[in-house]
Parts: structure tokens; C-alpha cells; sequence
């Protein structure tokens, strides 16, 4: 199954309209906003002044006036804006190639699909570089567009790494953006990646973006020591294409970030579908980290029908620590099955590599496929942990049989279950508190489909949070941790929990229905008064009927001399 942008293809005006002026009278500037006002990328001095020629300012002239200022906002109307200035000396001074952002500024347009800022034909350069000038890291906020056709060059000593944009250790603001069919064909990060710096994205679609190496979609990178927060986040069909070494991968996403103090980094709200590691490993997501335990979070999300050629369709982690809660983990895949590679070819879903660590709150894990053992879950090297929880592990076929989970066996590597779990068979070793293991176990799982809940991505360009139900009578119902502290108070829908005496396990937490009386309807409402009606007649019949009878016995009484 896949899910593409819910419009058939982002505009293109016609080249005639590429580089005309979009008024012909003059714009008045008010302070510190520039309004752009020609979609081509010509530029010279004055260009986007306060008394500027009609039809002059660019966007890239825009850029280059709110370098020399600070606090400047760009406002983009709904157009095409289309880069083709080249930087053949590689200056990287933003008088052409990608846009050199040196200032704190705000680059906002009118919604994602309406103002588009693309590369022209065979452009070579990405679309935004947010760069640290001297030390000092920029500030800068981009919102409302649509970013295609980036390309990250590899040249000058220059970082390679994302085509749409580049974060520089400086500090990046995106809200309502589309990244599409951006490339790093050197590097990290198709359509957005950050190196150091603080990143906040929000409300973001990335689809069919791809990187030589890491995160098709999104490399997160560098020393970081802040809090990186990314929520509302729809990938779909994009690609981490190379497999040269054993940590490449993350078709959607790779997150690479390390650092210390209040460094951590939060994933919230995302739908992952149907992006690819053909390489190597992390179909969807590949987390290498390094950052200690409860910094690194994935919350509320879908992972579903990705694939990688080694380890972790789904999910797959490298040395590092990481906390999975009210994920909905189906439908992923891993396809090499050379038995002479102990490491590969498990973990259809999750894949554990080299000391790494993951919990799993609340999670549904169910329908992944692998050519070897655990396709749900596979610890495949020493000194891996992973302790679940109220989790359903269900229907994994590794081999084409079921098998849920698997445990290298080197030192250190298991499975720790802190109770209420559920699977269809005993791979995992769910002999906790609450536990139920074996073939009788099913929880008799909905189809991944809408459900209910928000919406991920760009506005216009968004999926609905996918989930797989659970039927009434389901085994999963009202069996999770008796202890409410002990559960995400929401499921992945936000849905409270508990809706019954007690939570349910899995992503999904079902609602009851509400009982409700019987309700007439118009027509019924109408039947009922006619046949009251009715009713009304002949009981008025009956009774005269009954006072014509009375009245005449009461004559015939005293016709013949009776009295009454």
C-alpha cells in the first residue's frame, strides 16, 4: 500500500511566467517585511529595496537584503519561484547556488502546494543553507511552501548532506512545509538534514526525497545540546539508497545525533509508509544515536509497509538507546537471506545491532516478514536489550512461519518483558505478570486503516493516523496494566485511556459504545400518529355505538311499562 501527496502533482508554471513580475505597480515595503515580487532569480543591487522597481525583488534578492539586516520576514505569494542563478566558483555568498541564509530572517509563503520554490532544470545545488556566521549561530524560521527539486552538491569542501535544506549548527524553524523529490546524491538527508544547532520541524511532508547514504527523507546530525523536537511528520516513498557501509540506511529517517547535558531529540505524531533501504538496514528509521537512555523518543506514529535489505524493515537500531510508545508497526520487511551473514535477514520490524537498548510501551507489532527467525523483533549481537510492555507481538513470519522474535544468543542480548504482553507464539518469552503467549492468543486485529485521529504532514498534503482496531470481544481489551500510572495516558489516536475498567494492550485502545435508547424517526414518529389517530376513532365509535345501545334498551324499557 501506497500513500502518495493527496494532490496528483505540485504545480509548474510555464516557463514564460517563471520570471514575470507578479504586480506592475509599485510594492510598498512595510519595515523589516520584503515582499517578493518576481518568480525568477535575477538579482542586482536594490533589487528588494524600500523603493525597489515594481517586478524586481527575487527571492533570492530578497534573502540577500535580509542578510545585511536581522529580524527580517520574506513574504513569498501563492507562485512557482524557481532558482537557476549557478555558482560556478563555488563563493557560496548566495549570489547564486543555493540561498545562503547569514541573518536571523522568516521566509514564509502561502501554503505548502501553493508557493513552491524549486530548482530549475538539471539544477545541481540545494534550496536553503541556514549557516553559522562566525560563531553565531542564525535564526531562522521557513513556513508555508512547498521545497523541490534541491539537489546537494559535492564540491569545495562543502558539506553534501540535504537537498531541500541544510541546518548548519545554527537554529531552524519549519512549519507547514513539503519536502518533495529532493536529493543528497552525495550525502545525508534528501529533503531536510541538521548538523548540530537546534531544529524544531513541525507539520512537514516529506515524499519521494532520497539520500546516497542516511535518512532518505531526514537526517538529524552533530553535537547537539539542546532539545530537538520534530511532530506532526508524514513520510512517504523516500529512499536512503547506498549500502557501502554497515550504518547506512534510514529510508525515511536517520537520526545521528549525539551530545550530552539537555541534549535529546522527540519524535511525535508520524506516519512512516513505504520508504526504502534497498542497501542496507532501517527501512523507515534507523536510530544510531549514541544518546543515553530516555533521549531519544518515538511517540504516536506508524511504521508501515517499508522495507531494508538487511535488519529492521521498520525500525532498526545501532548502538543506542531508545523509548517507542503507541506505535502501530505492520506490514514491514527485509529481504536478504544469505545464511553465511548471521546478522541479516531478521527483523522484519524491529533490529536490534551492537549494544543497543529499546523499550516498547503500548506498542502493535504485527504482520512483518523476514527471510529468518523474528520478524517482529530480532536482537542480533551482544549486549542488546529490549523490554516491552503491554505490547502485542502478533503474526511475524520469519521463514513464512511464525516467529515473532529472536535472540542472537551472543552474551548479553534478551528479551525482558515487564508484564502484559500478548503473542501467538513463545519466541519472545513472555512469562511476566499478565503475559499470554502461544498459537490460542489473537487478538483478532482490524486492518491498517483510518480509525480516527489527527492528521500528519503539511496541510493539504497529510495522511490520517493509521491504526489496526481491535474488534469487540478481543482478547486485548481491558488487559493491559491493571496500574493506570503504569500506561500512556492516550493511545496512538489520543484516545484516553482507559475507555473501560482497564486499558487495552497495543497502540489501539477501544471504545465502547455508548448505549442509547431507541429514537423514532420522522416517518416512524408520523406512523405512531396515525395509528393513535385510529386508535382514538374507534374508541369514539365504540362509545356511541355503546350510548345508541343504551339509549335504545332504555326506550324499550319504558315502552314496556319498566322503569328505568
Amino acid at each position: 500500500m501506497k500513500h502518495r501527496l493527496s494532490r496528483v502533482a505540485l504545480a509548474v508554471l510555464p516557463l514564460a511566467a517563471l520570471t514575470a513580475p507578479l504586480a506592475t505597480t509599485h510594492v510598498a515595503l512595510a519595515a523589516a517585511t520584503i515582499v517578493v515580487d518576481n518568480t525568477g532569480d535575477p538579482v542586482s543591487a536594490g533589487d528588494c529595496g524600500n523603493s525597489h522597481l515594481a517586478g524586481s525583488c527575487t527571492l533570492r534578492a530578497a534573502v540577500l537584503r535580509a542578510n545585511s539586516e536581522t529580524g527580517d520576514t520574506i513574504q513569498l505569494a501563492a507562485a512557482t519561484y524557481t532558482l537557476a542563478q549557478p555558482d560556478p566558483n563555488n563563493v557560496d555568498n548566495g549570489t547564486g547556488g543555493d540561498l545562503e541564509v547569514l541573518s536571523s530572517m522568516t521566509i514564509k509563503g502561502a501554503g505548502a502546494g501553493q508557493t513552491i520554490v524549486t530548482g530549475n532544470t538539471g539544477w545541481a545545488e540545494r534550496i536553503f543553507e541556514i549557516e553559522t556566521v562566525t560563531g553565531a549561530p542564525t535564526t531562522a524560521t521557513i513556513s508555508d511552501m512547498t521545497i523541490t527539486h534541491g539537489s546537494a552538491e559535492n564540491d569545495n569542501g562543502d558539506s553534501n548532506d540535504g537537498g531541500g535544506i541544510l541546518n548548519d549548527a545554527s537554529n531552524l524553524t519549519v512549519h507547514n512545509v513539503v519536502f518533495d523529490n529532493n536529493h543528497a546524491p552525495f550525502g545525508s538527508g534528501g529533503g531536510l538534514a541538521t548538523n548540530a544547532g537546534t531544529t524544531t520541524v513541525s507539520n512537514a511532508t516529506f515524499s519521494t526525497n532520497t539520500a546516497n547514504t542516511n535518512g532518505g527523507g531526514l537526517f538529524v546530525g552533530g553535537d547537539i545540546t539542546t532539545l530537538q523536537s520534530y511532530s506532526s511528520l508524514y513520510f512517504h516513498d523516500n529512499s536512503a539508497i547506498a549500502g557501502s557501509q554497515a550504518d547506512n540506511g534510514g529510508g525515511a529517517i536517520y537520526n545521528d545525533a549525539t551530545g550530552s547535558g539537555n541534549a535529546a531529540t522527540t519524535f511525535t505524531d508520524l506516519t512512516i509508509l513505504s520508504n526504502h533501504a534497498p542497501g542496507m538496514s532501517g527501512g523507515g528509521i534507523y536510530e544510531n544515536s549514541g544518546l543515553a537512555a530516555g533521549k531519544v523518543t518515538y511517540t504516536n506514529l506508524t511504521i508501515a509497509n517499508n522495507t531494508a535489505l538487511n535488519s529492521g524493515g521498520g525500525v532498526y537500531v545501532l548502538n543506542s538507546r531508545a523509548i517507542i510508545t503507541n506505535a502501530t508497526i505492520t506490514g514491514n520487511s527485509v529481504s536478504n537471506a544469505n545464511v553465511g551473514i548471521a546478522t541479516v535477514g531478521h527483523g522484519g520490524g524491529i533490529a536490534l545491532g551492537f549494544s543497543s537498548s529499546i523499550v516498547l510501551n503500548n506498542n502493535t507489532i504485527n504482520a512483518n516478514t523476514s527471510p529468518k527467525s523474528g520478524a517482529g523483533l530480532a536482537l542480533l549481537n551482544s549486549n542488546e536489550n529490549a523490554t516491552l510492555h503491554n505490547t502485542i507481538v502478533h503474526n511475524n513470519l520469519g521463514g513464512g512461519v511464525d516467529s515473532n522474535c529472536f535472540i542472537s544468543g551472543q552474551s548479553g542480548a534478551a528479551i525482558t518483558s515487564t508484564g502484559y504482553n500478548l503473542a501467538n507464539d513463545t519466541t519472545c518469552g513472555f512469562t511476566g505478570t499478565g503475559d499470554r503467549q502461544g498459537s490460542t492468543f489473537n487478538p483478532n486485529l482490524g486492518p491498517l486503516q483510518d480509525n480516527g485521529g489527527p492528521a500528519m504532514g503539511a496541510p493539504g498534503f497529510t495522511s490520517q493516523v493509521l491504526t489496526e482496531a481491535l474488534p469487540k470481544g478481543s482478547i486485548a481489551i481491558d488487559t493491559a496494566d491493571p496500574t493506570t500510572a503504569n500506561n500512556p495516558p492516550t493511545d496512538e489516536r489520543h484516545v484516553t485511556r482507559p475507555q473501560g475498567p482497564v486499558s487495552d494492550v497495543g497502540a489501539y485502545e477501544y471504545i465502547p459504545p455508548t448505549p442509547t435508547l431507541p429514537q423514532a424517526g420522522v416517518g416512524e414518529a408520523v406512523g405512531w400518529r396515525l395509528e393513535f389517530t385510529m386508535l382514538a376513532i374507534l374508541l369514539a365509535t365504540l362509545v356511541a355505538v355503546m350510548l345508541v345501545t343504551v339509549g335504545r334498551l332504555s326506550r324499550a324499557r319504558v315502552d314496556n311499562g319498566e322503569e328505568t
